[in-house]
Parts: structure tokens; C-alpha cells; sequence
């Protein structure tokens, strides 16, 4: 019996350990953070399965995903000031649970940028597709674009809090 539990406690942790921890979008009326830096953009998905766009401190344990939805809505996280990069691509399923993970290269991947605090980032428009090609399940960021001006007058309607604050581009 105990070496049953023991063999439940570990696939639980497994699986708890292997769970995508989403970053949740800072509340509509929330206002800035003074030593808190903010990074928005779009993140939309075809397909089923949910995905996720990680970014990584270069020199802390810092790391944050962004959630992908189905329906194209301007989402902002809170971050620590730091160097980062997004470097990966996930995959989960209907519970939560990676099930794949892609590392990224190319711009605007794997290219290291300085967040300063107090500070406002648009990250870009992402789009995740998931689809079968040849038979095989196949996933991937379909596209990537900079619609800067739109995507940041949606975010000043929808975060009245952080209409004053000067937006930069993330990735140029």
C-alpha cells in the first residue's frame, strides 16, 4: 500500500511540475506599479489545444507565459525590469499539462531586450495554429506582426490606468 501512494504522489507532483503556469493579464482597472514594468500584445490560436509563448529573465528565474485564446484581445503582464527573450513555444492540453515545447530562433526570438521599470512594451500580434499536415498533427506561431498602433489604442481604451504611460515597441 505505501509504495501505491508513493508511486501516486509522484505522478501527481509530475504532472503538477509539468503544468503550464499561464501568466495571468493584469485586472482592466488596474493602475501602474511604479517599479513594475508591463508588456502587452495580442496572442490568438486556431485549434484546440491551448499554447503559450514563454519569456525568460537572462540573468533571474524570472518567467512568464502568455496565454494564446481564440478570440484576438489585448492582454498585458506585469514583469520585473530585467534583460529577456522569448524563447519557447508550448503546447497543453485540456488540463494544463505540456505537452510539447518548442524552442525559438530568429527574430523576434531568442533576441535579448532590456525592460526598464515604470515602463510600457508592446510585444507584437502572435497567431498559433494547430493543424494536420500529411497526417501529422503539426503546431506552430503561423505569424507575427507589429500593429503597434491599433493594438495600443485598444489597450489605452481597455486599460484606462496605463492610457498616459509612453509605449515603446518591444522588438524593432
Amino acid at each position: 500500500m505505501k509504495i501505491i501512494k508513493k508511486i501516486v504522489i509522484l505522478l501527481t507532483a509530475t504532472h503538477l511540475l509539468s503544468c503550464a503556469s499561464y501568466t495571468s493579464s493584469i485586472p482592466k482597472e488596474s493602475s501602474p506599479l511604479q517599479e513594475s514594468s508591463y508588456i502587452y500584445g495580442t496572442f490568438t490560436k486556431s485549434g484546440l489545444p491551448g499554447f503559450g509563448l514563454v519569456i525568460e529573465n537572462m540573468a533571474t528565474p524570472d518567467k512568464y507565459i502568455f496565454q494564446f485564446t481564440k478570440n484576438k484581445k489585448v492582454s498585458m503582464i506585469r514583469v520585473n525590469p530585467g534583460s529577456y527573450e522569448i524563447t519557447k513555444f508550448i503546447a497543453s492540453n485540456a488540463f494544463g499539462g505540456i505537452e510539447g515545447e518548442k524552442e525559438l530562433y530568429g527574430w523576434p526570438f531568442k533576441t535579448t531586450v532590456k525592460i526598464k521599470s515604470s515602463e510600457v512594451y508592446y510585444a507584437g500580434d502572435f497567431i498559433a495554429k494547430f493543424h494536420t499536415e500529411s497526417g501529422n498533427l503539426t503546431w506552430a506561431i503561423s505569424d507575427y506582426k507589429n500593429n503597434f498602433e491599433s493594438v495600443t489604442k485598444e489597450l489605452n481604451r481597455e486599460y484606462s490606468g496605463f492610457k498616459d504611460m509612453k509605449k515603446t515597441v518591444l522588438f524593432n
